[in-house]
């Protein structure tokens, strides 16, 4: 019977500490589990710590792309929460939705918004996030980043919406 990975080993992950993926794919663990006491996945811990090597591994040996959480989303939506450029890259490449949403409604470019993540919001437009998506409660990213303060996210927002328009 497979395991769950250990919370202490999705804590290294997500902290940027040098685990190789050899190590993690030849421990037997169910790359697909939660860990023990976690609600984190091996694929969402490297998304959080901007592991690209670690996600095309994962993924390549059957790490599930769009398998998230109720709290933090998809492996794609946390690598944009954090600012995690080559992860959002990387998961792009792989597959990842580009529209993957929370329980919220919540997409990879609106929590890309609302943090701040100005070179993450350009990637996703450039890739085709659809700048007019509506979360659960009506906001856009470019409402979020208005409200967040983030004027410069914002005024690239507003610019996508209106070339999106043409």
């Amino acid at each position: 019977m497979s395991k769950s990975p250990p919370k202490d080993l999705l804590t290294s992950i997500a902290g940027r500490e040098p685990i190789s993926a050899d190590m993690i794919l030849n421990s037997g663990f169910d790359i697909n589990a939660f860990g023990d006491g976690s609600e984190r996945t091996l694929l969402l811990a490297a998304a959080y710590g901007d592991r690209s090597d670690l996600i095309r591994e994962l993924v390549s040996h059957g790490a599930r792309i769009e398998l998230g959480n109720a709290f933090e989303g998809t492996a794609l939506i946390v690598a944009a929460t954090h600012g995690n450029l080559d992860a959002v890259k990387t998961l792009l490449d792989l597959g990842a939705n580009l529209e993957a949403q929370t329980e919220q409604g919540v997409t990879p470019l609106i929590v890309a918004a609302a943090w701040g993540n100005r070179e993450v919001v350009d990637l996703l437009i450039a890739r085709g996030a659809n700048v007019h998506h509506r979360d659960n409660r009506g906001d856009t990213a470019r409402t979020i980043a208005e409200e967040k303060d983030e004027h410069q996210i914002a005024e690239v927002l507003k610019a996508a919406e209106a070339a999106d328009r043409n």
